[in-house]
């Protein structure tokens, strides 16, 4: 228990390097997916850091106003560099949005719901 609770902070630490090196390049490419799902994934292991309204107000920016996600930007030489692999995609819904991404989108609000909820639930037995 104690090495995954090392490499889990050891993970989080880099994923939230990565995190903020996505935002200073403008969350180029696949990013906002893999932002995503860093968000989600240390922020269910209790990262504070990923659950801040930065990120919360970040994620609702980036969805539609039908409230799904689009969530993938591709650059022509990125697309390039998968023609040889077999990749495994989303599939595109209504108004150009991607079934993953829009998944990924509902995960992260729920937790930032329960962030949120926590947070006033605390306040008031304060």
């Amino acid at each position: 228990m104690q090495n995954f609770t090392y490499f889990t902070l050891k993970f989080c630490s880099l994923m939230l390097q990565n995190l903020v090196n996505f935002e200073a390049m403008d969350f180029p490419y696949i990013s906002k997916d893999l932002a995503s799902e860093q968000i989600l994934l240390c922020g269910m292991e209790g990262y504070a850091d990923f659950l801040s309204n930065h990120y919360e107000n970040l994620i609702m920016n980036w969805q539609h106003p039908s409230g799904c996600y689009s969530g993938l930007r591709y650059s022509p030489h990125f697309q390039q560099s998968f023609k040889m692999r077999k990749r495994r995609s989303g599939n595109f819904t209504d108004f150009g949005c991607v079934n993953h991404a829009t998944g990924l989108g509902a995960a992260v609000l729920a937790l930032f719901i329960r962030k949120d909820i926590e947070m006033l639930r605390e306040m008031l037995l304060n």
